[in-house]
């Protein structure tokens, strides 16, 4: 995370501190090998930096990290694309009914990115709503339409693989976590995009046990990551072209 609460820079120093400590303490964790042999990061708020603080940090990590810009527009990623391998755009804000020009900004970055060999991830997200920690926008779930339908859009942008935002991101509403308020029913909207059964839950407590999962469909690999603050994703990975 490379913003503070107000959505303001942090020092670059401090972000290349925080991944070098990450990169030596478990760089060599295989829990992190998701796309590529080295741990996947998303450095949130890369549009707040200048290019050269960009590669004062990916550059020394290079051998270590695979990690990603969060660019929001092709232009700006087109800036840094020699400085990070892929771009992870987290857009939970987003309503698919009523922005002007969602899916034509998705496909630009898919471009954009694949144009430089990178991996794009695209974002999507089941609502939101973070009117309890002092924000003003709300984009209703409509009971699974919305996730489906973003779900959608991300899959037509040629994805390497699909961020859902979030898994239990409760402060913005747009936690696909098991819950008192929607039981496992955003569980198995995604087992349905899947084709797949979804995983049986024993209850709701996220740190207990979650039972077996009976295997995901060969073109898709469902994949849950740890919450860590607003940049915990859910990954959708595509078989590789």
């Amino acid at each position: 995370e490379g913003l503070d609460f107000k959505r303001e820079p942090l020092p670059v120093a401090r972000v290349a501190h925080d991944l070098q400590f990450f990169a030596s303490h478990y760089g060599s964790d295989p829990v992190f090998r998701l796309l590529r042999p080295h741990p996947l990061v998303i450095w949130t708020g890369t549009s707040a930096y200048a290019p050269s603080e960009i590669a004062s940090v990916t550059q020394p990590l290079q051998s270590q990290l695979v990690i990603l810009a969060s660019d929001k527009d092709a232009a700006s990623y087109e800036s840094i694309a020699g400085l990070v391998e892929c771009d992870a755009f987290y857009w939970s804000s987003v309503d698919p009914l009523r922005t002007p020009g969602y899916q034509q900004r998705l496909d630009a970055l898919s471009d954009a990115v694949h144009a430089h060999g990178g991996l794009w991830i695209s974002p999507a997200a089941p609502g939101f709503d973070a009117r309890d920690v002092g924000g003003v926008r709300v984009v209703p779930r409509r009971h699974g339409a919305t996730l489906r339908q973003e779900l959608g859009a991300a899959l037509a942008s040629s994805p390497d693989a699909i961020g859902l935002l979030s898994w239990n991101e409760f402060s913005e509403n747009s936690d696909l976590e098991p819950s008192r308020l929607y039981g496992d029913f955003y569980l198995r909207e995604l087992a349905a995009f899947q084709h797949s059964r979804p995983p049986q839950i024993s209850d709701f407590d996220s740190s207990g046990p979650t039972g077996s999962d009976p295997g995901p469909d060969p073109f898709l690999i469902l994949a849950l990551l740890a919450a860590v603050v607003a940049a915990s994703v859910v990954v959708i990975a595509r078989r590789p072209r």
